[in-house]
């Protein structure tokens, strides 16, 4: 059976004061240069942290704008569509309580046409039956014409259309009010 040998050990030869101090030194240089390094690469990399927030926030910052302005869309949206449904109901209203405001939009109607031939007057049939004698009205023209009424169930109360040969006054409640609401969208 083979018996274990140590290996041989050798000495080192001992160091010289001088020798000490030049390690020492190299060891301050290379720990100064190893700060400073490190001071260096955390500056930098500290740096690329703050552009990276930066530039993130500056993106939220974008999209929370993008966000309120279709906001603000919508809400000028839903405040014009809530006018005019408010105006709606209030004419409704208006024309339920007073008839007279019927009479009053047919003869702004009638005299905002050419009066000759027949001229057809269509209106809600609660309208109508609300104006009473059909054949009171007397346009301001002395043209010889013949006033037709129609009672028209898809008009909205408080409209009326005007029908000559000549021309159509449209003088329809809902029409007007999709219109104004489209302009107000537009704005």
């Amino acid at each position: 059976m083979a018996t274990f040998a140590p290996p041989e050990l050798h000495s080192l030869p001992s160091m010289s004061a001088a020798s000490n101090a030049s390690a020492a030194g190299a060891l301050d240089e290379a720990y100064r240069r190893g700060f400073a390094d490190g001071a260096s690469t955390l500056d930098a990399e500290s740096e690329q942290q703050r552009d990276d927030a930066m530039e993130a926030l500056g993106a939220a910052l974008k999209g929370l704008s993008n966000v309120a302005t279709e906001v603000r869309a919508r809400l000028s949206a839903n405040l014009s569509a809530l006018a005019l449904a408010v105006a709606r109901q209030l004419l409704e209203r208006e024309v339920e309580v007073d008839p007279t405001v019927v009479r009053g939009l047919v003869q702004k109607a009638l005299a905002a046409t050419p009066l000759a031939g027949v001229v057809t007057v269509r209106l809600h049939p609660a309208d109508l039956s609300a104006l009473g004698d059909p054949t009171a009205f007397r346009p301001p023209s002395g043209a010889p014409f013949e006033l037709k009424w129609v009672a028209d169930p898809t008009l909205m109360r408080g409209g009326c259309v005007v029908e000559t040969p000549a021309a159509v006054v449209d003088g329809r409640v809902d029409h007007a009010l999709l219109e104004l609401y489209e302009r107000l969208s537009r704005e």
